[in-house]
This record gives structure tokens, sequence and C-alpha cells, in this order.
């Protein structure tokens, strides 16, 4: 039961009225006529009415009064946000045959006449007269050029093949407008664009967490090398292969081959293909151009149509993807930039207390302002309520471009006559989500522009109402795991995975648990199990040993005291369905049977792919009855006159023609068989027992 509100002055407008009329005889003991028709009494009930509505409002909590609420408990309205956004630089007219550098800050303007927005680069770049001419994927024994589908945005190809193993490799080719020789010790960067429109999103964490330093270590080794030669006589024979061995560089003493690249990146998922962002390398002295010789003859007879290309690959040392890389596009001399300008004003203090301040631009966006009087650093809080007397503290209303100082009890007052610099970024909010292709103008002369992508992260500043529900929202979240549902739930929002499903079972006191394979394993009493599935389109989607590491890492954070966590691999059991189905007249049999397989493999799926599909749950048996139903509800079966069951891996069990299986245990669909039985035959039901294959 919730305590009662209460009310801050409850007279009503009678008790006002009544109360001012006893004070007429001594205030003005010559008004005599206190009836309703004289006109002082109208303005006694007018004033009484005005009272009666400051005392309603007086109860109402204003928008001050949640944010001190709000800030008591934690919680601050999100400020605006600016947008993001990459662009990729070309040089252009006689400018493109050198290498121009393009310094941080620098402005970039959308082509819009009417609403013209200004993106500033967050940091330098050296753009290289450099085109990517050629992308080949190299994957099972195979080479497939993929340039076509980097050339054009939404058309993703699939770097190392669809089922990555080992060796396998991607090649890029550049096409120069230097000389090799001017090349060296430039700086390569490469914007790289994972296809993830069909993905779930990442786990973000938990709401209010800091995720600076939960990062996710990538299950595959990558390594990225340039064909280098000291022999400057043979550059770009297109003979310089090595012999047909996809993966090594020869031996140590050769004078050319492939040699392996310093690659930086910010994210360590970069360089292994499997996340959005930027890497960058230098070239070393003696690269060549040339055809490597371990591309088959119709790709090297392709080659030799066009110039020689400089060759960079990135080979595959190790394969652990939950999702196979599949690339959008790769672009060179890409830079990102934020929406907005950095500005500066300067301003004299009056001396006087509570001085206000206007910025010439505005909204500001929260942090980016230093303020600076007498070369001393003055801070930034929310409000003066604990500001001493000489405390160097200010309030900024960033929606309004408004500096306020105190009065010299609660923050010091700026000395008169003093300078007050303010350098500050304006700009954020949703309007900088620009849609691609807008951003053209630029001051750097011999450069072209384009934003290939949307901008993203613009966000208006969040109202108070809207951080009000959002708090009541995060008040029935579960920072601790306690129960089973609390560790399903955490281990779902990890920090960059893409935890599809996951299972707890925390250990009873009889410290016995049938949870695994082995049914009469021992466990202790304060140990959780968690069985997480990452997001995959494989048929039995397994977590490698970083993706469980990342779950159990973040697991931690959240744990009881002395309660030890277990992430591990769901026990797959493989279900195979063979029945005898009888088709109706005018259906066509094969095409009936691979509707029947289809429906199977989607009933028995341990992920749903789509909205509103099914996913077999955890520890659910596989019933005979439920596979009848599934294989008549198909478009053109009769009717299903055998079922058997059939399994296979994993921990299970028959009984009565079903397949039982552990609590932390899942199906995947096998091979299944369909007969079509005489359609001149009438319907009968033959009861087969399960097997084991």
């Amino acid at each position: 039961m919730s305590l009662p509100i209460p009310k801050l002055d409850d007279r009503t407008f009678a008790e006002l009225v009544e109360e001012a009329r006893k004070l007429i005889p001594i205030y003005t003991p010559r008004w005599t006529n206190h009836n309703l028709s004289d006109p002082g009494m109208t303005l006694m009930d007018l004033f009484a009415w005005l009272t009666e509505m400051q005392l309603y409002n007086l109860d109402f909590i204003s928008e001050a009064h949640l944010l001190k609420y709000l800030a008591l408990l934690g919680m601050r309205p999100r400020p605006a946000s600016e947008a993001r956004v990459e662009l990729q630089l070309e040089l252009n007219g006689d400018e493109s045959n050198v290498c121009i550098t393009v310094p941080k800050g620098t402005h970039f303007k959308t082509d819009s006449s009417t609403f013209a927005l200004t993106f500033e680069s967050e940091e330098e770049i050296e753009v290289i007269p450099i085109v990517l001419k050629k992308v080949v994927s190299y994957s099972n024994y195979r080479f497939i050029d993929v340039t076509g589908f980097n050339d054009s945005a939404k058309t993703y190809f699939h770097a190392f093949g669809e089922h990555p193993r080992e060796r396998d490799a991607l090649y890029l080719g550049f096409d120069l407008k230097i000389s090799l020789e001017d090349l060296a010790g430039k700086t390569l960067r490469l914007a790289v664009y994972p296809y993830e429109d069909d993905l779930p999103p990442v786990g973000e964490g938990l709401p209010g967490e800091d995720k600076s330093d939960l990062c996710v270590s990538p299950a595959a080794e990558a390594v990225w090398e340039v064909w280098k030669s000291e022999n400057k006589d043979n550059g770009g024979n297109g003979d310089n292969g090595n012999n047909g061995n996809n993966g090594d560089n020869g031996d140590n003493g050769d004078k050319e081959g492939w040699v392996p690249l310093t690659v930086t990146a910010a994210d360590e998922n970069v360089p292994v293909l499997s996340r959005q962002g930027f890497l960058s390398f230098d070239f070393p002295e003696g690269v060549i151009k040339l055809i490597p010789n371990e591309f088959p003859q119709n790709l090297k007879d392709e080659l030799k149509e066009i110039d020689l290309l400089l060759w960079i690959r990135c080979r595959l040392k190790k394969a652990g993807y939950e999702i196979p890389p599949r690339i959008d596009r790769i672009l060179p001399n890409v830079v990102s930039a934020v929406e907005g300008e950095t500005l500066e004003d300067e301003w004299e203090s009056s001396g006087l207390p509570h001085q206000v301040f206007k910025t010439r631009k505005y909204p500001i966006v929260p942090g980016s302002q230093t303020i600076n009087i007498e070369d001393a650093t003055w801070e930034a809080v929310m409000d003066f309520d604990v500001s001493g007397p000489g405390d160097p503290h200010y309030v900024m209303e960033p929606t309004k471009g408004e500096i306020r100082f105190s009065n010299g009890i609660n923050g010091a007052i700026p000395t008169k006559g003093k300078k007050i610099t303010i350098s500050y970024r304006s700009g954020g909010g949703i309007k900088g989500n620009i849609k691609a292709n807008t951003i053209k103008g630029t001051d750097v002369s011999g450069i072209n522009v384009d934003n290939p992508y949307p901008a993203y992260g613009g966000e208006d500043a969040e109202p108070v109402k809207n951080a009000y529900t959002r708090l009541k929202r995060n008040l029935g979240i579960s920072y601790t795991a306690v129960t089973a549902g609390d560790y399903e739930y955490i281990a779902k929002a990890t920090p960059g995975l893409r935890v599809a499903r996951a299972r707890a079972v925390i250990i009873g006191d009889d410290g016995v648990q049938k949870s695994t394979g082995n049914l009469n394993e021992e466990i202790p009493f304060n140990e959780v199990i968690v069985v997480v599935i990452p997001y995959s389109f494989l048929e039995k989607p397994l977590p490698g040993e970083s993706f469980k590491q990342a779950v159990c890492r973040y697991l931690e954070l959240h744990r009881l005291i002395a309660t030890a966590i277990k992430v591990s691999d769901p026990d797959y059991v493989r279900v195979s369905v063979t029945g005898e189905i009888k088709v109706k007249p005018g259906y066509d049999a094969e095409q009936i049977k691979k509707r029947t397989s289809d429906a199977l493999d989607h009933f028995l799926s341990p992920l749903k792919r789509e909205s509103g599909d099914n996913e077999w749950p955890f520890g659910r048996a596989v019933y005979c009855s439920e596979i009848n139903e599934i294989l008549e509800g198909v478009e053109g079966v009769d009717c299903v006159t055998a079922i058997s069951l059939y399994a296979s891996g994993g921990s299970f069990a028959r009984r009565e023609g079903n397949i039982e299986i552990g609590p932390l245990s899942l199906v995947y669909p096998g091979t299944h068989e369909i007969r079509v039985i005489d359609p001149y035959e009438k319907c009968r039901v033959t009861e087969e027992q399960s097997q084991n294959d």
C-alpha cells in the first residue's frame, strides 16, 4: 500500500474568503458592507480564487522537482548527442597524383542550401591516390571475384566463404596513381562495413553501466599481408607468386614474398572483418605490383587486361566465427566526422552575482565546453547546492546556450573585469542523421567528399518525463543475478555479443543436478550452469571459447558472492524423422516431400530465424503426435500413415516412441526420409517405435 500524499495547503475557496472577511474589521473598520453585491467583496472573491489556483499547483511536482528526485536516484535525462558519419575522400583534378593531408577539425558541409549542416573530421588523414579495383575471396580451394558486390551498397559477399577455415583469404587489389617509392611509409586507412541488416542488435549491457572495459576478444585470428620484393627489376612481371602455397611466406631467407603488415584498429574485431570500423597500416619499402601466382588461370587472364595492381590480403590463421563475415563494402581513404562546429566566445565579468552569459550558437554539446578565467579552468555542476563560497563552479543550460555563475555564497563570482573564455561545440540532435550522399562541400582544395552511408547516433535531449519513465522501467531490472531468470537475462545482455538464447540452472542443496549429458555428474551446490547459444545461420550453433569467456566475465560482475558460474555449450541431440504420407490428388509428390522436410526443419530448429518463429525449448521432449500434426499441416498431404523418430548425439532416452532430452539439451534437425505411398491406398496409421541411429 502506497503512502498517502499530503496536501501542502488544504484550505478551500470558502475558507479563504472567510479568512479574508474576518480581517476586514482589523484593517478597514469603515468597510461595513460585507454583502456579495459590494465591489470589494467581488475583488475578495477574485483574489481567493487566484490563491486557490496557486495552492492547487503547489501540490504538483514540477520538472525541477523531478530533476532533483532523479539525481538522488542516480538518473539524469540523456543530453543531446551528435550524429556521426563516415566520409570517403578522393583526389580530383591536378591533385589526383599526390597525397593530401586533411587535418583534424576540417569542415564538411551538406549540399542543401536551405538547411546546411556542418561536420568536423575527428582525426587527421592523409588521402592517398589509390582505388580499390579488385576484390577476390579465397575459400574451399576456390577463388571468386566479388568486386561487383563491393562496388554496390547492400549487396554483401562472404569474405572467407560461408564456412571459413584456416588459410582462407580475402585479396584486395589497388590501383595506384603514385609511384611505389612514394608509397613507402604512407598510411592506408580502410573502412570495413559488414552486412548486418538481417541480424539482431548486439547486446548493450544493463542500463546505466559503463561498458568501456567490457571488450570482446575475437574468436578468429587473421594476418594482413602485402607482397614485398627487394629486387627492383622483377616488379610487375606477374611471376612472383608463392608457388601455389596460399598460406605461407616461404623461407625466411627469401628476398620476396607475402610479409605481414602491422594493423592498427580501435576494435580488434575489425581486422578479422567481424565488426564495423577502421583499420590502417603503413606500407613498407619494396612493395610491388603483380598478379598473384596462386590465382587461377581465368582470373589471371582477366587481370592481364588491366594495369598491374598492388595486392593486399587478409589471411585467416584461425577460424572461429559464430557468424561468418559478410562484407557490404570495404572503402579506402575514409575518415569519421561529427556534426557540429567548434567555437570560442569571450566575455567580461561585471563582478555581480548571478551573471548569465549566452553563447553565439546553441545548443551546446554537453561536456564539450571548457571555461577559463585567468588561466584557471572552472568546473561545470548541475546546481550550486553543495558549492562553497570559493568554488569555481558554473551551471550550463545546453539547449539555450546559457552559462550561469553563482552569488558568492554557493559558488564563486568571477572577479570584475576578468575575461571569461569558453570553447565549446555547438550541434547535436536528430537533425544530424542525414541521408547518404548528401555531404559534398569542403574547404580543402583538390578533394572530393561523399558519405556513402547515412549519419547515425544523433539524438535530441531527453525530456524529463521520459527520463522519469525510464527510471521506473529500470527499477524492474535485476542488476544482481539471484534467480535462474536473472542469469539468463543478464547473459543475453552481454555487451558486444549476439546471444540468441540462454538457459541457467541453479544447483540445489542436494548437490546433484540432472543438467548435463552425464546424468550422474556431481556438481557443487553453489554453482550456476549457464548455457548460451550465439545467433548463427548454422543448424547447430555453438559458442566459441572467447564468446563463452565474454559472457562469463559479464556474469561475474553481477553474481552473488561465493557463487561459481560455469558457461557451457548446449547438449545437442540430432533428431531425424522417417515417415510415410499420402498426397492429395493434383499435387506433385516430390514437391510435397520437400515441403514436409522444410516444415520439420523449421519445427525442430533451436533458433528462430524470423519474427514469430518458434524455437525449441530447452529440455522439451520430441513427441510423435506433434510430428504427425506438423506433417498433416503441410498443404497437399492427405494423411500420415507411419512415423519413426531417430536420435543421435548428446544424451537422450527413448520412451513410447518419443525422444526425451535433458534440461539443458536441445534438438536440431537431421536428415529426414519421407516416403509417398500409393495414392489409391487407404489411409491407415502404422505405429513404429523410435530408434537410435
